[in-house]
């Protein structure tokens, strides 16, 4: 009786090994399934301060939320040569400054030499995506093996000169008169620009001229304007740049200029 029972419990082990040995994979289960997170926009813009440079990461969700003021918890690091940038997760503020925008955060890369730097996108710990980004004199330019969880808004960017003064100017139209006054007088101690095609970040350049040069009306409806300039100068001339800039500034506009030695006036 003992080998009988013995017997029929080793057959019925058996059994239950040939049927798990004969089940079909259904694959993962459905509740394990990573999702694919939100979608980040990464764009790509140069610093400069006082004869120094340094490319800008700019991330943005595509999402828009119910404050101005959510941010992107990012982070940067090299691993094996790699740099890695993290973007982690979507931080709410701890005061909520009303409005609908995009969460907001950017890296500062620093000064890259020129060559081919590797470079790797982490979505939420989850998604990698590798490239290569391309650092020359005249642009940047990045490379990607796959964009998930990306969507990159730049993909080459031209580099500022050293000797050019960009800017621009916001103001009603009743200042337009004083706008042309300043253009005239900003032409007269300055130079035509010079530069190749392409998206500088901050203006657009096309066959030798300014991209959409025009004062552009406000969206919102209001009696507002903005002017965008791209000229040539030398930081030997930056005194008298920055006198006439306070001049202006002075009598109400807002005005905004860069150089490519300095950076903001």
């Amino acid at each position: 009786m003992y080998f009988s029972k013995l017997s029929n419990l080793l057959l019925l082990l058996v059994l239950v090994y040939a049927i798990q040995g004969c089940r079909i994979d259904e694959g993962p289960n459905p509740n394990n399934i990573v999702q694919i997170p939100g979608t980040f926009e990464v764009r790509f813009h140069e610093e400069i301060g006082h004869f120094t440079r340094s490319l800008v990461l700019d991330l943005n969700t595509l999402r828009y939320y119910e404050c101005t003021n959510y941010s992107i918890l990012t982070e940067k690091e090299y691993t094996d040569g790699v740099l890695e940038i993290s973007l982690k997760d979507v931080l709410p503020p701890e005061t909520c400054l009303s409005g609908n925008a995009q969460a907001h955060d950017t890296i500062s890369l620093g000064y890259l030499i020129e060559g081919e730097h590797p470079i790797r996108f982490i979505v939420k710990s989850v998604i990698e995506n590798d490239g290569i980004l391309h650092v020359q004199a005249d642009r940047y330019t990045l490379e990607m093996e796959s964009e998930d969880g990306l969507e990159i808004k730049r993909y080459e960017l031209m580099r500022l000169p050293e000797n050019l003064v960009w800017g621009y100017i916001s103001y009603e139209s009743s200042l337009a008169d004083v706008v042309n006054d300043f253009m005239n007088e900003l032409t007269s101690i300055t130079t035509p620009a010079q530069l190749l095609d392409g998206d500088y970040a901050w203006f657009s350049w096309s066959q030798g001229e300014l991209v959409e040069d025009a004062s552009v009306t406000d969206p919102t409806g209001s009696d507002y304007v903005t002017k965008v300039f791209v000229r040539e100068s030398k930081p030997e001339d930056e005194e008298v740049l920055q006198n006439l800039i306070d001049s202006y500034r002075s009598e109400g506009l807002e005005l905004n200029c860069y150089t490519g030695w300095r950076g903001l006036l």
